[in-house]
């Protein structure tokens, strides 16, 4: 039977709210998605792939969680309210496979919930893998820094595309990019300070591989990401790396992701009158059983890690724990 274990790396995680669900999505899908035979298929065509559902719990501190119970908050540098929530998952990748050299997918993002769908074709030296994404919309503060009065709510929406470069020479090597639209409905805190406006592009170009050794297969990941935004202190550089190791024995797989970020930001922050430098961290542990109980083409994850924030200016300072469990089907 395909087994749901597969050791694909997928781009940078984002600690913090959003960057909670990339993570965390990023994890799922190296223990879901099926792993489908490479000869193809009987048929003209055939649908393979896997569906999962399940539940993320969080618990964490940030100030720019819409989420969180500090809506109102004194001062800027007031203690940050701790949090915590439930969030149901619903998770797909489905492969579209054929006889001829196009194949066709539709999947989860992994750095929102959403729809990406998308295509793969040989072209020397390898084989290209292009994709269009789409995100639910995001709750997010009209102004973070508003102070003594109750902050407000809006809606932050985002759509991309990718394109990736693998089996580069026939090897595992893989060069990637990666673009990200995003706009915020009423971003009152622009409108306050266009220095800080959030309306924006962000582009990313990668480059990752992995090798085995033994039983234990390593996946490193190295990106370089530019955030283009309306206000020059929201835009920023950013240097990324990322290693995932993974295992497998008999029904079980193992896999343990590491990831940093460092970000410097191009102006000062009207705000705070000091230039902000983030350097974001992950930690992520994913146990997958696959048939459990006997059960065929069926695995379970369980799921576990932390994400961290370290800001120059302290009120961008987080911290977020998190747990889940999840039920996939693979056919």
């Amino acid at each position: 039977m395909p087994h749901p274990f597969s050791p694909r790396p997928h781009p940078v995680p984002r600690p913090a709210r959003g960057g909670l669900a990339r993570a965390t999505l990023m994890l799922i899908t190296l223990g879901a998605v099926a792993a489908a035979s490479e000869t193809a298929p009987s048929r003209p065509w055939a649908i393979s792939g896997t569906v999962e559902a399940g539940m993320l719990a969080a618990r964490g501190a940030d100030r720019l969680d819409p989420n969180a119970s500090d809506a109102r908050i004194r001062s800027s540098d007031a203690p940050r309210d701790a949090h915590a929530g439930a969030t149901p998952l619903l998770l797909f990748n489905l492969q579209v496979r054929n006889q001829g050299p196009v194949q066709y997918f539709a999947r989860t993002p992994t750095d929102s919930y959403g729809l990406a769908v998308g295509a793969t074709f040989p072209a020397p030296p390898g084989r290209v893998e292009a994709e269009v994404c789409f995100a639910l919309p995001q709750e997010v503060w009209q102004d973070p820094y508003r102070t003594d009065s109750e902050r407000e709510r809006t809606q932050r929406t985002s759509y991309g595309a990718g394109l990736a470069l693998r089996e580069i020479g026939g090897s595992p090597v893989a060069l990637t990019y990666q673009l990200r639209v995003v706009s915020v409905e009423e971003d009152r805190s622009g409108e306050r300070h266009p220095a800080l406006r959030r309306d924006g592009q962000r582009h990313e170009l990668g480059a990752e591989t992995d090798r085995s050794f033994g039983p234990l297969r390593l996946t490193p990941r190295i990106a370089y990401a530019i955030g283009e935004h309306s206000g020059e202190a929201a835009s920023y550089d950013a240097v990324h790396a990322q290693l995932q190791a993974g295992t497998r024995r008999r029904h079980y797989a193992l896999t343990l992701s590491g990831q940093l970020e460092a970000r410097w930001y191009r102006a000062r922050h009207p705000v705070f009158d000091q230039r902000r430098e983030d350097l974001q961290s992950s930690l992520s542990l994913l146990l997958t059983w696959m048939a459990p109980f006997g059960i065929e083409r069926t695995y379970l994850n369980l799921l576990g890690g932390a994400s961290w924030r370290t800001a120059t200016i302290d009120f961008y300072d987080s911290h977020s724990y998190f747990t889940g469990l999840t039920i996939g089907r693979a056919f």
